[in-house]
């Protein structure tokens, strides 16, 4: 979700497709999170089945793209280190600002899941989620990129990067392997019960997909696919995403389906956003970060798990950026969306 310089090492480009794809996931996020019981049934079987599925690929797709505009911005700069720095800052920055934010919400979960735990252990419950499975659970994929940007920056200054690939795979086959056998019941509570989620964190998860775009930066220009073959890759992917769990019992599919939108994305030119390219970016983050924090006050009084709620969601983030942007200095609004 996070993007830096959306330029190449040859010449200035912007990707749009990227910028509308990640709108577009951010929002479907919501609509997962919202618990949409609701939906026409006209859509068909397909159409729900797309509808449960695409918001589960959407943060994996967050990762690809986040993996590569840190990569690029790594290959052009003469003193890396400097920019994985202010890169890592700027982040940390927002994942400690909404962190504390939603720190009423974080001790309302852990009180609601675990009323009777003495309260040394509902704060070390607490600093856990700060620290390893993310607060408030929804950002976990925030405090992820932290800890890649660290490995991302020593893996190219010690040149690991193929050892990098190499256990990135491995401890994404590990976590599937885990999860496969011991896998929970998903939940508003579910980061409360792992200590340290194999489908939540930036060993398991995070590295794999950030690779991804790490791999498809330092590649760019040998990976030019036609639009036949991307939209065949993006069939593919669908297809055995459709049966991952029949197959296997493990969501091995929403790494295809991940790297096949980024190569659509990367094809998609929608070069009718460009003037409203950074306002699509920003409002990706700010409905990624804001929609949890507001289903969850509803949630303890009146979600019904609607549309309705889901466009309230929506409403609110949108509301909430257009706010920050036009009321608070740049320097907070730096700090709140990146």
């Amino acid at each position: 979700m996070m993007s830096n310089n959306y330029l190449t090492t040859e010449k200035k480009k912007i990707y749009y497709g990227m910028d509308f794809l990640k709108l577009v996931c951010a929002l479907l996020i919501v609509l997962m999170h919202s618990n949409c019981r609701d939906i026409p049934q006209n859509i068909g079987s397909i159409g729900h089945w797309m509808l449960s599925i695409f918001p589960q690929v959407s943060v994996p797709f967050f990762f690809v793209v986040s993996g590569f505009f840190l990569t690029k911005g790594i290959m052009k700069r003469q003193e890396p280190k400097e920019y994985v720095r202010s890169y890592f800052l700027r982040i940390f920055k927002m994942y400690v600002f909404w962190s504390v934010a939603t720190l009423p919400l974080s001790w309302m979960c852990i009180e609601a899941g675990h009323p009777d735990f003495p309260l040394y252990l509902k704060c070390i419950y607490l600093v856990r989620m700060f620290l390893i499975s993310g607060s408030l659970g929804i950002y976990w994929y925030i405090l992820s990129m932290l800890y890649v940007s660290v490995i991302f920056y020593y893996c190219e200054k010690y040149h690991k990067i193929k050892w990098m690939y190499a256990v990135a795979f491995a401890l994404w086959i590990l976590g599937l392997l885990y999860d496969s056998k011991y896998n929970t019941d998903s939940g508003i509570f579910t980061f409360i019960h792992v200590v340290f989620s194999s489908s939540r964190n930036f060993l398991n998860v995070g590295l794999i997909y950030m690779s991804v775009g790490h791999f498809m930066a330092h590649h760019e220009n040998k990976i030019r696919l036609p639009w036949a073959l991307v939209i065949a890759i993006v069939i593919a992917s669908w297809i055995l995403k459709r049966y991952d769990y029949d197959l296997l019992h493990v969501p091995f599919g929403n790494l295809l389906v991940a790297i096949s939108l980024f190569l659509l994305a990367q094809k998609l030119e929608m070069n009718w956003l460009a003037k409203h390219s950074l306002h699509v970016r920003k409002l990706s983050t700010a409905i990624y970060l804001g929609q949890f924090p507001f289903l969850l006050v509803f949630d303890f009084y009146l979600r019904k798990g609607t549309l309705f709620d889901f466009s309230l969601a929506v409403i609110f983030c949108i509301t909430l950026y257009l706010w920050v942007i036009t009321l608070l200095p740049k320097k907070w609004s730096d700090i709140i969306y990146g």
